[in-house]
C-alpha cells in the first residue's frame, strides 16, 4: 500500500494543524545536488508554502554527488506537513570515501543552522560508522571533537537535531555487508547520544511491523550508556543477558552482542515504505529506477518526525529542551498507558540481506523501532515530561 504525506498523519491519528509549523525554522540536511532557484520557487509553489524554501552554503567543499532525488523528498515531506514553517536547505560538500570530510560537513551544517536560529533539523543523510572495504574509512572517536561540539551547541540553544537510522538493516554500509564478520554497523550521525535517531516500519496487511531496511543496533563510537537508557523499563542499563532477547535474534550467538555496550538505536520510529510524494513533486522527473508514487526510507520517516516536533513547537509556543529524557521519560515511566505518545511496534526485525547480526522488534525497546512510532498524544503530552516524573535506575 501507499500513502501521501496527509495520509501518513491521518494513519497515525494526527489532525494537521492550523497554519502548520507557523515561525518554527526547520533546517534540512542536504549532502548531494543543488536545486537550483527557479525549482525552489516552483516546488514552495506546488507546495502551497507561506514561505519559499531558502538554500544556503554550509562550506565551499565540492559537491560528489550531484543527484537531487533525495533532498527534493525532503523538502516534500516537509513541505506538506509544515506548510507555514520556514524551511531552510544546508547543502555541504564533501570529498568521497572521506569520512573525516563527511563528519566535517555534518558540523558545519548543524553550525550554521544553529546560528540561524533553526529549532529542528532533518538529516536523511548518513555514513556507517564502520567502513570494511578498501578506499573509505572507519569513523574514529578522535575525530569528532568539533562534531560533538556543534551537537552540544545546538542541545544547549535546544535545537532537536533528527537522523535516519539507515535503510540496510543492522549493517549501515549495507552493499558491504559484515555477513560473516558477525558485526552490528550503525549509520552516522544517529548514533550521537544527543541526536534524535530515527527508525522505519512498513504497513502489510494492515499490520504495521519492522521495517527491514530500518537501521539499528549499537554504536561502536558512543559506548557510554546515556541516561535516558539507563531507566526503569529499558530493557537493562548494559548490553546484558536480560537485553539480548529484545537485541538480538533467536539462534544467535550471545557473545557477539554481549562484547558491545553503550548507546542503542533507533530511539523512535515512523512509516517507511510505500510514500508517495508524487503531488508535492509533480514538477519533476524522478531519477531512474525511482518512483515518486512509493518511496521507501528512513529519508521518509526521519522528516515526519522533524514535522511532528515542529508542530510540538508551534503548539507550546516554545523550542523543545532535552527531547530524549521527555521522549523516555514519558514512554517508560508513563503509568497511564492510555495517554503514551509512542505505539509499541513489536513484530518484524532488520534483517537486510540475510545479515549475520539483526535484531527483532518485541514488546517495549527494541533495536529496530526504538519506543515505536509516534500518535496523536505526543502534541499534548511530549513537553510536560522531564525527570520528575521518573527516577534513574
Amino acid at each position: 500500500m501507499t500513502m501521501t504525506p496527509k495520509e501518513v498523519m491521518t494513519h497515525y491519528g494526527f489532525t494537521q494543524p492550523e497554519y502548520a509549523g507557523s515561525d518554527v525554522i526547520i533546517g534540512i540536511v542536504n549532502m548531494k545536488g543543488t536545486v537550483s532557484a527557479a525549482d525552489l520557487k516552483t516546488l514552495s509553489k506546488d507546495l502551497k508554502l507561506t514561505n519559499d524554501i531558502q538554500w544556503k552554503q554550509a562550506n565551499t567543499e565540492p559537491i560528489s554527488d550531484s543527484s537531487t532525488a533525495e533532498i527534493l523528498v525532503d523538502m516534500a515531506v516537509i513541505g506538506s506537513c509544515c506548510p507555514d514553517a520556514i524551511i531552510i536547505v544546508y547543502q555541504a560538500g564533501h570529498a568521497a570515501h572521506s569520512t573525516q570530510s563527511y563528519v566535517n560537513a555534518f558540523t558545519d551544517i548543524i553550525n550554521m543552522a544553529v546560528t540561524d536560529g533553526c529549532q529542528v533539523i532533518s538529516s536523511s543523510f548518513g555514513a556507517p560508522e564502520q567502513s570494511p572495504y578498501s578506499g573509505a574509512q572507519t569513523i574514529k572517536t578522535s575525530s569528532l571533537g568539533n562534531f560533538n561540539s556543534a551537537v552540544q551547541k545546538a542541545k544547549n540553544n535546544d535545537v532537536v537535531i533528527c537522523a535516519a537510522a539507515g535503510d540496510t538493516g543492522s549493517d549501515a554500509d549495507g552493499d558491504y555487508e559484515f555477513t560473516t564478520a558477525a558485526k552490528n554497523n550503525i549509520n552516522f550521525p544517529c548514533g550521537h547520544p544527543d541526536i534524535l535517531a530515527i527508525g522505519g516500519t512498513t504497513i502489510n496487511n494492515g499490520t504495521e511491523s519492522a521495517w527491514g531496511g530500518g537501521g539499528g543496533g549499537m554504536s561502536a563510537i558512543y559506548t557510554n550508556v546515556p541516561d535516558y537508557q539507563k531507566l526503569n523499563g529499558f530493557p537493562t542499563n548494559t548490553i546484558t543477558d536480560a537485553m539480548v532477547p529484545q537485541l538480538s535474534p533467536p539462534g544467535k550467538p550471545k557473545a557477539v552482542i554481549l562484547k558491545t555496550k553503550g548507546r542503542v538505536v533507533p530511539d523512535v520510529a515512523a512509516l517507511a515504505t510505500g510514500w508517495d510524494v508524487s503531488t508535492p513533486l509533480k514538477s519533476f522527473t524522478a531519477p531512474p529506477g525511482i518512483n515518486w508514487s512509493s518511496i521507501d526510507g528512513t529519508s521518509l520517516s526521519t522528516p515526519f518526525w522533524a514535522s511532528i516536533i515542529a508542530w510540538c513547537i508551534q503548539q507550546y509556543g516554545r523550542s523543545i529542551s532535552d527531547i530524549h529524557t521527555k521522549l523516555y521519560y514519558s514512554v517508560l515511566n508513563n503509568t497511564d498507558k492510555s495517554k503514551s505518545i509512542t505505539t509499541d511496534i513489536s513484530t518484524g526485525n532488520n534483517n537486510y540481506k540475510n545479515m549475520a547480526i539483526y535484531f527483532e522488534a518485541a514488546i517495549g525497546f527494541d533495536a529496530c523501532t526504538g519506543l515505536g512510532v509516534p500518535n496523536n498524544h505526543l502534541l499534548d503530552e511530549l513537553m510536560t515530561w522531564n525527570k520528575p516524573h521518573g527516577t534513574f535506575t
